[in-house]
């Protein structure tokens, strides 16, 4: 079954909106160390954070099984394709879909 950390990567999603579409979970680790160095935390590097946990949680899901992470996959694009696009669920997991296979590029890309 398809079963998310429903609290945690779900309201992540529903208040950053779109800021996942065309993610790189390279740049944006990079970038979130770079803001740790900061002292003063600015509104960039507060959604740079909530992108970072994003990647981290999705990074741990991947390395406890990533098999599981690829049906995962396999099952929001199934969720997404019958879902109507008025569905307001449908742009979350949409999102969250794209982030996954944003993971799996990033990983499974060639170095």
């Amino acid at each position: 079954m398809f079963f998310l950390k429903p609290i945690s990567l779900s309201l992540l999603l529903f208040c950053c909106g779109s800021i996942y579409a065309d993610i790189k979970p390279n740049v944006v680790l990079q970038k979130w160390e770079d803001c740790q160095l900061k002292s003063n935390l600015n509104a960039n590097c507060v959604e740079i954070n909530h992108k970072a946990i994003a990647i981290k949680e999705l990074l741990k899901s991947w390395e406890i099984n990533p098999q599981h992470f690829g049906i995962d996959i396999m099952e929001l694009q199934q969720r997404v394709s019958t879902l109507s696009d008025s569905d307001h669920d449908k742009q979350n997991l949409k999102q969250e879909l794209e982030m996954r296979l944003a993971i799996v590029g990033w990983l499974e890309s060639p170095k």
